[in-house]
């Protein structure tokens, strides 16, 4: 069973030690299942799953109200820690990403996490459908914020993070201007712009495991992002903006839709969605895709679609529409690639 309860805080008065302890054994047992799988040891997978569905399940009896969808005592770091676990159902884990949302605002919409809840909040926020919630965190430039870091009028810094977030009120000790502490940002920057996982060793090298690159992120407050990063393979480039609705040259009808740009290092591959803007009815949809200004395909999507017929460019191996998701597929590699999606609206 998790550690007995003491109320004695960590990184604000809402969280307990036991808490964090807590969370840390579950994730390292859930983690150690997952690199016992990589290796085909499915005696130790087991073993770990077990221990830490037994341990969860005692977590979620000592912490979890199901009534206010809480955790602990609210604190952001609480929820935040309790959705990277990932132990309830779709609709419960919706609930207390709105537990989540409710509990920013109620702070003012300033971060009151510590160095273990600020590694997964964003992520938490996305995932529950608040990424709103956590682009307004990332714009903040009040005291404390990481935009704070940036913009102060006594120590702003460059790029780097500081080691506290009032590290420029702190004596000699625990002060560094150069820490990792809350370098995890990066990871949802990435996300943020529609790179997902390129760290992962690995992925890109083929068909079947390509990059996995999203027109539009996670979050609809944000109309372009573009990111540079790079695998093991080469460097990766990836830009996109939305297209404001109205008529385009030589077209009768209103369009909206987006534009993308991606150059992939030889030997890399990359899967792009584009999401199609949402419509009540999805089926019959016109659109029009063009690579370098030059139309590669015109027509209605339908319930029947799923490979489109286009023509030929160099380094494009496979163009779908996927109803479920109302998005269009790209899959590309090795080259430089500018494509635009025109949609009726």
């Amino acid at each position: 069973s998790p550690p007995a309860v003491h109320l004695l805080a960590v990184q604000s008065t809402d969280t307990l030690k036991s808490y964090i302890s807590a969370f840390n054994w579950i994730l390292t047992l859930q983690q150690a299942a997952e690199m016992a799988d990589a290796s085909y040891d499915t005696d130790r997978s087991s073993l770990y799953r077990t221990n830490a569905t037994l341990i969860s399940q005692d977590f979620l009896g000592v912490y979890y109200d199901d009534t206010s969808s809480t955790f602990g005592r609210g604190s952001q770091t609480e929820l935040s820690l309790a959705l990277r676990l990932n132990l309830l159902d779709s609709n419960a884990t919706m609930r207390v990403g709105e537990t989540l949302s409710r509990r920013l605002e109620d702070d003012g919409g300033a971060w009151t996490v510590g160095m273990f809840g600020f590694k997964y909040i964003l992520q938490s926020l996305v995932k529950t459908k608040n990424a709103g919630a956590a682009f307004e965190l990332l714009m903040n430039m009040a005291d404390p914020s990481l935009g704070y870091m940036l913009t102060n009028d006594v120590e702003p810094a460059t790029t780097n993070l500081w080691e506290l977030w009032d590290g420029i009120h702190q004596g000699g000790s625990m002060d560094s201007r150069n820490h990792h502490m809350y370098s995890t940002v990066a990871t949802f920057l990435f996300e943020l712009a529609g790179v997902e996982g390129n760290q992962e060793p690995g992925l890109g090298y083929s068909q079947r495991d390509p990059l996995r690159l999203v027109v539009g992120g996670v979050s609809k407050n944000i109309s372009s992002a573009c990111s540079m990063s790079k695998t093991k393979r080469g460097p990766f480039e990836f830009c996109w903006e939305m297209i404001a609705p109205g008529r385009q040259q030589n077209l009768p009808a209103v369009f909206a839709g987006t534009a993308f740009n991606a150059v992939l290092a030889t030997g890399l591959y990359s899967n792009v969605t584009v999401p199609l803007v949402d419509m009540s009815i999805r089926n019959g949809v016109y659109v029009i895709i063009e690579e370098n200004r030059k139309d590669i395909f015109q027509g209605t999507l339908d319930g029947q679609t799923v490979e489109l017929s286009h023509k030929p460019v160099a380094g494009l191996h496979r163009l779908a529409y996927d109803l479920q998701s109302n998005s269009l597929v790209f899959l590309i590699s090795s080259g430089k690639f500018d494509f635009q999606v025109l949609q009726v609206i």
